[in-house]
């Protein structure tokens, strides 16, 4: 199995358990314990995400200068696998903000955004990805 295969059968994996928190999440937004495993599965989704996204873009012969998770979603919206870049550059900020800034008011609005927007863009990556 090549690289490629076994960085997307891992985001597969890891969308199917995000789908699995939003649904919990939205069950009981009130439970405080969806809403960090929703995020928790939000951040390791999104780099997989990003990681499955650098290996399609080598495998094409795209070679990135700089090797961040931004540069590779502008490259991947060059390349058409992302159709709207506005929001996954949203989503590397909200990522990042979770990643080094917690508090409960940031912590329940990325969690309405992971369910409202972000879980539909990741779902569609990979869905492209597949294809």
């Amino acid at each position: 199995m090549k690289k490629t295969e076994i960085k997307l059968k891992n985001f597969a994996l890891a969308n199917k358990r995000l789908r699995e928190a939003v649904t919990a999440f939205k069950s009981d937004k009130d439970n405080t314990l969806y809403r960090d495993a929703l995020i928790q599965r939000f951040e390791f989704t999104y780099e997989l995400a990003w990681k499955t996204l650098l290996e399609v873009l080598r495998e094409q012969g795209i070679v990135l200068e700089i090797l961040s998770p931004k540069s590779v979603f502008k490259c991947a919206y060059g390349a058409g696998y992302i159709r709207n870049e506005e929001i996954w550059l949203k989503i590397i900020e909200d990522r990042n903000n979770m990643a080094h800034t917690y508090d409960e008011q940031t912590a329940s609005e990325i969690a309405d955004e992971i369910c409202g927007r972000y879980f539909k863009e990741l779902s569609s990556l990979l869905k492209i990805l597949s294809e």
